[in-house]
């Protein structure tokens, strides 16, 4: 993000993004293929340092994912704050409610 003077401001979060488009009007599948077939493919064309950017449009658009963080969390040994039968997170607060505490759903 940059501040007002124009100057980056490091504290501010950051969103990259990085737009392809193929080189001739109908080449969109070759532009796919290169992506999908060439493991480095996005490395070899992302640049390497600040790059002077252009004033351009792009239409609207809104995307979204879904991440099964439980699944994750148990497969590098972190199932226990989620199951309620062993988690212990009693340290956390101050009045234990009786069915105890545990994280039931993350979002």
């Amino acid at each position: 993000m940059v501040d007002r003077d124009g100057r980056l401001d490091f504290r501010a979060p950051c969103f990259c993004m990085l737009i392809f488009l193929p080189h001739r009007r109908d080449g969109l599948a070759d532009l796919l293929r290169l992506a999908v077939t060439q493991p480095d493919f996005v490395m070899r064309c992302a640049p390497r340092r600040e790059q002077p950017v252009c004033s351009c449009m792009a239409p609207k658009f809104k995307f979204s994912s879904r991440f099964d963080v439980a699944n994750a969390l148990g497969q590098i040994g972190l199932s226990a704050p989620l199951d309620k039968n062993v988690a212990d997170l009693s340290r956390m607060v101050s009045n234990m409610p009786p069915e105890g505490l545990y994280v039931s759903a993350m979002g």
